[in-house]
C-alpha cells in the first residue's frame, strides 16, 4: 500500500473517531486506535504510532477491566438473588413446618382431651352403676327363669339340668371361688359336678359370655367393689390387687380391667382418691 493510500486510511479512521464521540462505542474507538497506530508505523511516523498504540492499550485495558467489573457485579448480583431465594425458601419452609407442627400439637391436644373425657365418662357411668345396684338376694329354692325358645343352643340340655346348673352358678358367684388362680373350665365343671360342655353353653346363653370373659367380669367386679367400698385398698400396689382378685401377673390384671371398664385400675384409684 502506498503512502497516500495509508493517508486515506488515516483520514477514514479519524472520521470514525469523530463519529464514535457521538455514539460512544468504545469497541469501535479501540479498533480505530489500533488501525491508526499501524498506519502511522507503516508511513514512518513513529511518534504518532506510539501515541495511538498507547491510546489503544489504555482503552483496551479499560474495556477489559470494565468487562470484568461488570461480570463480577453480575455474578455477585446473581449470587445475591440466589441467596435471597434460598433464604425466602428456607423461611417459607420454616413457616410451613412450624404450622404443621402447631396443627399436630393442637390435634394431639384435642384428641387427648376427647379421650380423657370419654374415659372419665366411663368412670362416672361405672360409679353410677355401682351406686344404683341393689343387692339381689336369691333363694336357692326359687328357680331362675329360663330363656325362651328363641335362644338357640348348640347342644341339647334338659330344662331341669339348666335350672340346676343356674342355681349352682349363683352359689358359685357368691362364693368368690372365681378368685382361685387355678380357675379353669375343667376345675369349675368338677366343682359344680357338671359337664364342661353344659357349663360352657349355660354361661354362653344365660351370662352372654364365654368362660374366660365370665370369670374376668366376676374378678374385675369384685376388685372394683373392694376399691370403691374400702379406701385401704386404694393404697395397695397393682401387683397386690392383681393377686387379690386371682391374676397371676399385674399385666394380665391391668389388661382385663381395662377391657372390662375402658380405663386402667390406676386411673380408677386416682379418681376415687380425688372424689373422696
Amino acid at each position: 500500500m502506498e503512502k497516500k493510500e495509508y493517508q486515506k486510511s488515516i483520514d477514514y479512521a479519524n472520521r470514525s473517531l469523530q463519529l464514535e464521540k457521538q455514539q460512544r462505542r468504545p469497541s469501535s474507538r479501540v479498533e480505530s486506535f489500533e488501525f491508526l497506530a499501524t498506519c502511522y508505523m507503516e508511513i514512518g511516523e513513529k511518534e504518532k504510532s506510539k501515541y495511538y498504540m498507547r491510546e489503544y492499550t489504555n482503552l483496551k485495558d479499560s474495556i477489559t477491566t470494565a468487562g470484568r467489573t461488570n461480570a463480577d457485579t453480575t455474578i455477585k448480583k446473581m449470587v445475591a438473588e440466589v441467596d435471597k431465594g434460598h433464604k425466602e425458601n428456607s423461611k417459607k419452609q420454616l413457616i410451613i413446618t412450624s404450622v404443621m407442627v402447631l396443627i399436630a400439637i393442637i390435634v394431639s391436644i384435642i384428641l387427648w382431651r376427647r379421650k380423657k373425657r370419654i374415659i372419665h365418662k366411663k368412670y362416672e357411668e361405672l360409679i353410677t352403676k355401682i351406686n344404683e345396684e341393689t343387692k339381689e338376694v336369691r333363694e336357692a329354692e326359687v328357680l331362675p327363669n329360663l330363656k325362651n325358645d328363641e335362644t338357640k343352643s348348640s347342644i341339647v340340655i334338659t330344662d331341669e339340668t339348666v335350672k340346676a346348673l343356674l342355681i349352682k352358678l349363683e352359689k358359685f358367684e357368691k362364693s368368690e371361688k372365681y378368685l382361685r388362680k387355678d380357675m379353669s373350665l375343667t376345675w369349675m365343671s368338677n366343682h359344680l359336678n357338671t359337664n364342661p360342655k353344659y357349663l360352657s353353653e349355660v354361661i354362653k346363653i344365660y351370662r352372654e359370655s364365654n368362660f374366660t370373659s365370665y370369670i374376668n367380669e366376676l374378678r374385675i367386679n369384685y376388685i372394683i367393689r373392694k376399691l370403691y367400698e374400702n379406701p385401704i385398698y386404694r393404697e395397695y400396689k397393682i401387683a397386690y390387687l392383681a393377686e387379690e382378685c386371682g391374676y397371676t401377673t399385674p399385666k394380665v390384671f391391668v389388661n382385663a380391667f381395662k377391657k372390662e371398664t375402658g380405663f386402667t385400675p390406676s386411673y380408677f384409684v386416682e379418681q376415687l382418691k380425688v372424689s373422696a
